[in-house]
């Protein structure tokens, strides 16, 4: 599990709810989470408010920053 798909499972998000507010299909929001360095700056902007987390923390992949995101 990578660090997006588990901030994503800790706001209780589905990926078809991303992909939603993202305005995509899943198995597009599903590649995006699997190589977040193929989003684009607005769908991480979207990505980081959807998830409560700050926008670097996905733009860098560190998955140390999970321990910081905000669990509901």
């Amino acid at each position: 599990m990578n660090f997006l798909q588990l901030l994503r499972k800790r706001k209780g998000k589905s990926q078809q709810d991303m992909a939603d507010l993202l305005g995509m299909t899943r198995q597009t929001y599903a590649r995006r989470e699997s190589h977040p360095e193929s989003m684009t700056i607005e769908e991480a902007m979207l990505v980081s408010r959807v998830l409560d987390v700050d926008v670097g923390h996905l733009a860098t992949g560190i998955a140390r920053f999970v321990d910081e995101a905000p669990r509901e």
